[in-house]
């Protein structure tokens, strides 16, 4: 397969201001923090999750790819482009769509966001750079 388009319903959280940060230990364990997702940002994830395993193939994993995203923005709230993406290279690596989120199986992407009313969400085009070889 050269090429996989995928299509998220649902406005797209930012990665890291969608947690909850909490320090855990301090009395006779050295404290530290740990990192929790919130309830939206979970529902997100599961929901998202199943949206892209109804839109895959079975049992296929991206090694090496250049991924085009399209956000779209459902209201006026600013939000992080780079944590958007981020939240959805994690999806996809959790749903085994892409190997990893690193530079060596994502070796190039880009990004816009484009303001939808009332109705996010995002486009994901992936390019398999393995099906030319």
């Amino acid at each position: 397969m050269e090429y996989l388009k995928l299509t998220l319903v649902g406005d797209v959280p930012s990665l890291k201001n969608d947690r909850i940060f909490r320090q855990i230990g301090g009395v006779k364990v050295a404290a530290r923090m740990i990192s929790i997702p919130t309830a939206a940002y979970h529902k997100w994830f599961v929901n998202s999750f199943n949206q892209i395993c109804n839109q895959c193939p079975v049992d296929y994993l991206f090694r090496h790819v250049t991924i085009k995203y399209t956000i779209f923005m459902g209201t006026h709230r600013k939000i992080d482009l780079s944590n958007c993406i981020q939240s959805i290279e994690d999806l996809m690596r959790d749903a085994y769509v892409i190997q990893d989120d690193n530079y060596s199986v994502i070796s190039r992407y880009s990004a816009k966001a484009v303001y939808r009313k009332n109705f996010g969400g995002a486009e994901i085009l992936i390019h398999n750079l393995d099906f030319a070889r």
